[in-house]
């Protein structure tokens, strides 16, 4: 059984709005938020999203993971991963806060995919709400987001 309140999670509800994080992961995310994490270069966000790796691991008091970047190509970031081998994400197609914050949890001890989800999903609602709210299900269980294509 995964301790929620070791890895970040203080209260898991049903509902993205009830989900709590620990001071120092929405502390973390905040000044990930003011670094402007979708603007810079591939490289310069490639940097922020690392930077955030290391805090967010020393805020859950986990082993930083490693992070890799691979085939960033601009398409779907649905085949990244987390091996818990070697303790490693790997963001493949483009670089996503969603599907990394995805990844982290299992680094956390979450391989459950709903409670990956649910983790995740909610921490960038409540950090990125306005860029939440642009995002859409893929499918009808509400299981996958991305953004809305125009």
């Amino acid at each position: 059984m995964v301790n929620l309140n070791q890895i970040g999670m203080v209260s898991r509800q049903n509902t993205l709005n009830e989900t709590s994080y620990n001071d120092k992961t929405i502390a973390a995310m905040k000044k990930f938020r003011g670094s402007h994490a979708w603007k810079g270069t591939q490289t310069q966000r490639q940097t922020k999203l690392k930077t955030l790796n290391k805090e967010l691991a020393k805020a859950n008091n986990i082993k930083i993971p490693k992070l890799k970047f691979q085939m960033l190509d601009g398409t779907d970031s649905g085949h990244s991963s987390y091996n818990q081998y070697e303790h490693g994400i790997t963001l493949r197609g483009r670089i996503s806060v969603v599907t990394y914050l995805h990844e982290f949890a299992h680094a956390m001890g979450h391989y459950n995919e709903e409670i990956a989800r649910h983790w995740s999903i909610g921490l960038f609602k409540q950090i990125f709400p306005i860029s939440f709210s642009k995002l859409v299900p893929i499918n009808d269980n509400r299981m996958y987001i991305r953004r809305e294509h125009r």
